[in-house]
């Protein structure tokens, strides 16, 4: 202004997304409200728009001369000069933001192939250390029960005993799967009953008397798909969860349904609900909210990789006191016509 010989000028500047005023500064030789509320009339002032980024994010607005004199053609390039500079370091400064947000994203994107990398990793080790001698265990349970005098009883046990190492030796074959190259032998599909698979997930728990949870289970007769019996693992954790978050009983109720998008299969359990917060984390690998040693965060990381292995997805909806509702969706596709 001085340059210019102007005794008052303004600053606005807008925020362009809200299309909003958010800086209102007049300066000025004179006190604040002398310069807010004498502004010239029809007196000759410069008026010069801010931009960056192709949009107006301020104007400047310098007063008449003190001299009375008309503003030149210089004085114009000279407050346009000025003004352009600031517009630069705006927009160096926009730019700089978004770099930063992008570098940031691409940290997180780095730290989650990371954990994904450990998981792989973890899981080589597991099946490795696991499948010998759980084959061994399963050979030899179906070699002792035609030589063992059990009553009915014991014959149910030794049943579950099996039912409980074919489990685990669908999950380690799960994990061989999910970690392996697309066309690599160890990616194989079955035709599976998906409603039994839910049934014997639940009757896991259904033995568990301690818990005072009620499952009440909705769905009709057998629904065939090709997928494996990987599965049941999914199911499992999923009931296994809402148990743990019903530690004073509760209700869970499942149910299944065919929509034009695919299969709908819902988990609604009646516990305590999950933040906002920890439902942006909840299936990342390692992230867990049970208290130490009670978990270790894999499971649902491992559910959610099993279920877009068949071009599924898994969705969470919950608030704290009010439930929660895991919903698992698979496409048409994985239907067995």
């Amino acid at each position: 202004m001085r340059a210019l010989g102007s005794g008052a000028g303004a600053l606005f500047l807008f925020d362009p997304e809200a299309r909003s005023l958010v800086l209102e500064s007049f300066l000025g030789s004179l006190p604040d409200s002398a310069v807010r509320y004498s502004w010239p009339g029809r007196r000759p002032c410069l008026s010069i728009p801010l931009l960056a980024g192709g949009y107006l994010f301020g104007l400047v607005k310098i007063g008449t001369r003190q001299d009375g004199a008309r503003f030149s053609a210089q004085d114009l390039r000279y407050a346009s000069t000025l003004c352009g500079y600031i517009c630069r370091i705006v927009e160096d400064q926009l730019r700089f933001s978004l770099q930063r947000g992008e570098l940031d994203r691409a940290r997180c994107e780095k730290m989650a192939l990371e954990k994904y990398a450990s998981v792989g990793s973890l899981a080589a080790g597991i099946v490795g250390q696991i499948n010998s001698p759980l084959d061994a265990a399963l050979r030899y349970t179906g070699l002792v029960r035609p030589h063992l005098d059990f009553d009915g009883r014991g014959s149910e046990y030794l049943s579950l005993v099996r039912a409980g190492l074919e489990h685990i030796s669908d999950i380690t074959a799960s994990l061989s799967g999910l970690y392996a190259l697309p066309g690599d032998p160890a990616v194989t599909l079955d035709v599976v009953d998906i409603h039994g698979l839910i049934d014997e997930a639940v009757s896991v728990f259904r033995s568990q008397r301690r818990h005072q949870v009620r499952i009440n289970v909705c769905h009709g007769g057998p629904l065939l798909v090709r997928a494996d019996r990987a599965l049941r693992h999914v199911f499992t954790n999923i009931i296994k969860n809402a148990f743990e978050a019903m530690p004073g009983g509760g209700e869970l109720n499942i149910s299944s349904e065919i929509k034009q998008a695919g299969l709908q299969i819902v988990f609604h359990d009646t516990g305590c609900g999950i933040t906002s917060h920890d439902q942006k984390r909840l299936f990342e690998p390692f992230f867990t909210t049970k208290p130490e040693k009670a978990g270790n965060g894999i499971g649902l990381s491992f559910c959610k990789d099993i279920i877009e292995r068949y071009g599924g997805r898994i969705v969470v909806k919950s608030a704290p006191g009010e439930g929660s509702t895991f919903t698992v969706l698979f496409p048409r596709s994985v239907l067995v016509q």
